[in-house]
């Protein structure tokens, strides 16, 4: 048989096949559509009404129904649990670990509403940064911390940074008998402070700060630095995010601040440490009058960043440092 007659028996046989339409693609996104040209699936953070910050729509997890932390005292980021008033451990509904994109993690949760009640105070700790996705509204009423409780080694706040470099500042000069120099406060939204001169001994260099404060990548403030014997510097202060579709209402507090530094005998003081962030972005409102705090600890501590994307501002509680806004 020849080529031509080859080419035409082939040509029959395929034109007789049936063979699936190709899929349909969305060249805004280059993602292939649903069955029928239809929108493609969204995302869990596609429905917040606005980009939510630091992690990627898709690697936002299912939310549970209405999380209430009514008699729940600690959260533990590292292990994705959650300790009640009777210290009973129990996991975190709705959490997950995600990349925000440089490498690093953050304890993610999702809900479809966020409360704690008046009276109740609940503080983060652990490695990764703390982010809560609402899809409706948020009432803290109660007190949310992610703050450093006095000098190192004590639980650090959820998502403190510990690779600071220069930004914790240097450690007191001199010997354990010459009552030496303070350690240098850490930096992070502002410069820490120097430490104070001993007997004849220089106190340590100030930290230094962000370059370009950002909201992004969500990470904590940074640790000061020892004083020459053996003062212990304060913690730097952690990382909070709460992204929500609805109203964020702040009537208590929520703080990021950096702990103080300790002291020892015959040792110049431990610098302070620095304030953390703390990130409200909301598509309605961020509202309320409570309290916002990411303070330096006592010794140098620097102040924090505290950040505000939504709308309408209508904030008119505390905030130290001063609020930094965003638009959506």
């Amino acid at each position: 048989m020849s080529c031509s007659s080859w080419l035409g028996v082939a040509g029959l046989v395929l034109a007789s096949c049936k063979f699936p339409p190709p899929p349909d693609v969305d060249f805004e996104d280059g993602a292939v559509d649903a069955p029928g040209g239809a929108d493609d699936a969204r995302c869990e953070g596609d429905d917040f009404g606005f980009v939510v910050s630091n992690i990627a729509p898709c690697e936002i997890p299912a939310p549970t129904g209405a999380l209430d932390l009514s008699d729940i005292v600690s959260i533990d980021t590292t292990s994705g649990t959650m300790t009640t008033r009777g210290n009973v451990t129990i996991p975190i509904p709705g959490s997950a670990l995600r990349n925000q994109g440089n490498g690093t993690m953050v304890r993610v949760v999702a809900a479809r509403s966020f409360t704690i009640p008046a009276g109740e105070g609940v503080r983060a700790t652990g490695t990764y940064p703390l982010a809560f996705f609402i899809h409706g509204d948020v009432s803290i009423l109660g007190a949310l911390s992610v703050a450093a409780y006095g000098a190192l080694p004590t639980p650090a706040p959820a998502g403190a940074n510990s690779t600071c470099g220069l930004g914790s500042g240097s450690a007191g000069g001199g010997a354990s008998s010459a009552y030496g120099g303070g350690g240098g406060g850490g930096a992070f939204g502002a410069a820490g402070g120097e430490g104070g001169n001993g007997n004849l001994q220089a106190g340590g260099a100030a930290g230094e700060p962000l370059t370009t404060p950002s909201h992004t990548p969500l990470r904590g403030g940074c640790a000061g630095s020892p004083g020459n014997a053996g003062a212990t510097a304060g913690g730097g202060g952690g990382a909070l995010q709460i992204s929500a579709g609805g109203t964020i209402a702040i009537m208590g507090t929520v703080s990021a601040s950096g702990g103080g530094g300790g002291s020892a005998p015959g040792s110049g003081g431990g610098g302070g440490g620095s304030g953390g962030m703390i990130v409200l972005e909301s598509a309605t409102s961020v509202t309320g009058t409570g309290q916002l705090t990411a303070n330096g600890g006592g010794g140098g501590g620097g102040v924090g960043l505290i950040w505000v994307r939504t709308s309408a501002h209508t904030f008119n509680g505390t905030a130290s440092p001063s609020l930094r806004t965003l638009p959506l």
